[in-house]
């Protein structure tokens, strides 16, 4: 029984030859494209459409802290602040929101199709 060498990663054999040019070219330009594939800003327009559509259900008090939170960027100390809620009750009121996002989130996916 004759064993065979196994080349190691990226080691080429002598029967392999030199790779296409164009598709190294190929490879190149999908590694070095700075352009968004084409979709990319409506993908995200959509996806943002159905986030604040789910946001608008929720109770005043949670909707609130989940803009603070997530569309202006403030720590739960900054929300704290704000609201003049606890830390620990911010923190809970996050939580409880985007555990319901979560669960509503397939749903309005598959609405929005």
């Amino acid at each position: 029984m004759a064993l065979h060498r196994v080349p190691e990663p990226g080691v080429r054999h002598q029967s392999q030859g030199k790779p296409d040019e164009a598709v190294c070219r190929g490879a190149a330009e999908r590694v070095l494209a700075t352009e968004p594939r084409p979709g990319t800003e409506l993908e995200a327009g959509e996806t943002l459409a159905v986030a604040l559509r789910l946001i608008d259900r929720l109770p005043p008090n949670q909707q609130e802290v989940i803009r603070l939170k997530f569309q202006n960027g403030f720590s739960y100390k900054e929300i704290s602040r704000i609201t003049q809620l606890s830390v620990g009750n911010v923190g809970f009121l996050i939580h409880t929101a985007v555990k319901a996002l979560r669960r509503e989130w397939p749903a309005e996916v598959a609405g929005a199709e």
